[in-house]
């Protein structure tokens, strides 16, 4: 059954983001490599959300929920009230290119993706659903 928790559209509410995450992370006892990676992808898609949904009204707050199944942790952070904006669907950085040559924006979704085996976005009713999953890593007896 997943943990969830519901936090106030803000940055500052980060903090008990982290506290949240740390709590499942612990006892769950996950590895560090995917704690680093679900802290990460959680940070950015909070931040992310917080910073350019539009359409949300006040008082609505983004809910975070967390659950480990099998082999897997998959993070879900779902925003009320908003239009629609598929994280997914964006282009991959291309992180060779010159500065010069690169478009600011991105760069934190492209990190997510290389960091977890799957992101997948869900829109319907105005509610935005962004979906990570990170496998476990697999270990003797």
């Amino acid at each position: 059954m997943p943990e969830q928790q519901v936090f106030p559209r803000q940055i500052a509410a980060l903090e008990d983001v982290f506290t949240f995450l740390a709590g499942f992370i612990d006892r769950h006892r996950i590895d560090d490599d995917t704690s680093f990676a679900i802290r990460f992808a959680a940070e950015e898609l909070f931040t992310n959300m917080v910073k350019y949904n539009r359409g949300t009204t006040d008082g609505i707050a983004l809910a975070v929920a967390v659950d480990e199944a099998g082999q897997l942790v998959r993070l879900e952070l779902t925003d009320s009230g908003v239009d629609p904006f598929d994280p997914s669907s964006l282009e991959a950085v291309n992180v060779d290119a010159p500065i010069e040559e690169r478009v600011p924006g991105g760069l934190g979704l492209h990190l997510v993706r290389a960091l977890v085996d799957d992101l997948s976005y869900d829109y319907a009713h105005r509610e935005m659903r962004v979906t990570v999953v990170k496998r476990l890593p697999v270990t003797d007896g």
